[in-house]
């Protein structure tokens, strides 16, 4: 019956690994080489000669099967055929199974059971995959109901191209992280009762004498040269100013908020 110090030495060798001269720096080396956690020496041994065995016995097939050359060190021949052949898995004793499956060798069921039945291998089988995250697109454009709803991560803005021209200009509802400017946007407005925000409304009817007042149907449709009031791109940093003469609308300087 072999020794730990030879099964080590004979592991170290199939791994290409120099000898470090010492049983416990040797183990070490394995255990890095293979994901193997060291518990007690004989159980991690054990382990490694689980591990050794089953790599001895698929990565010739599969360096044949999938025309690598093999190199004789198992360690090295593992990262190219996982490289070549393309599996997921990050831990050594898992990447040899699905190398082994995703190229059809054929294996004792008693090694493969051995190995599956190491700390790490079961630890990973009783994990479940993490469900992938499926960003919902963007439905904001399509209306204000679906701008109300929308679950997207990321948004355009829809200020000008939707919510200005929707039934008293909800901008609010745009969730965009950065708004298009609405200060000086021709639109035709639609409200459904006095909107009270001052703008510079014309008559977009034939009627003689402008005012809220003229209307009984509703929504009212008006023209408007600006909506300053609600302007989310300047709104919070600056005061914005209608100069009545000019009929312009600029944005005024920042004011000072200290006392």
């Amino acid at each position: 019956m072999s020794s730990l110090k030879d099964k080590v030495a004979s592991i170290t060798k199939a791994f290409g690994l120099p000898d470090k001269g010492s049983l416990r720096q040797n183990v070490d080396e394995l255990c890095k080489a293979t994901d193997v956690t060291f518990t007690t020496m004989k159980d991690t041994v054990d382990a490694l000669t689980c591990v050794c065995e089953f790599a001895n016995e698929v990565v010739p097939k599969l360096c044949e099967d999938a025309g690598v050359d093999a190199t004789g060190k198992l360690g090295d021949d593992v990262a190219t055929l996982k490289t070549e052949i393309g599996v997921e898995a990050a831990k050594f004793p898992l990447a040899l199974k699905e190398l082994a499956e995703s190229m059809g060798i054929d294996v004792k069921p008693d090694k493969l059971q051995k190995l599956m039945q190491l700390p790490c291998c079961k630890e990973a089988a009783t994990k479940k995959p993490a469900e992938k995250q499926i960003d919902a697109p963007c439905v904001c454009a399509k209306g204000v109901e679906e701008c109300r709803n929308c679950k997207a991560k990321e948004h355009p803005c829809v200020c000008k191209s939707l919510l200005l021209e929707a039934i008293d200009q909800p901008v609010a509802l745009c969730k965009a992280t950065k708004h298009a400017c609405l200060c000086t946007s021709r639109f035709d407005g639609k409200y459904s009762a006095n909107p009270g925000h001052g703008a510079k409304l014309t008559m977009n009817s034939d009627f003689s004498t402008p005012g809220y007042g003229t209307y009984c149907n509703l929504p009212w449709n008006l023209s408007s040269e600006g909506a300053p009031h609600l302007c989310r791109q300047h709104n919070d940093d600056d005061v914005i100013e209608i100069d009545d003469e000019e009929e312009d609308v600029k944005p005024a300087k920042k004011k000072s908020r200290r006392k």
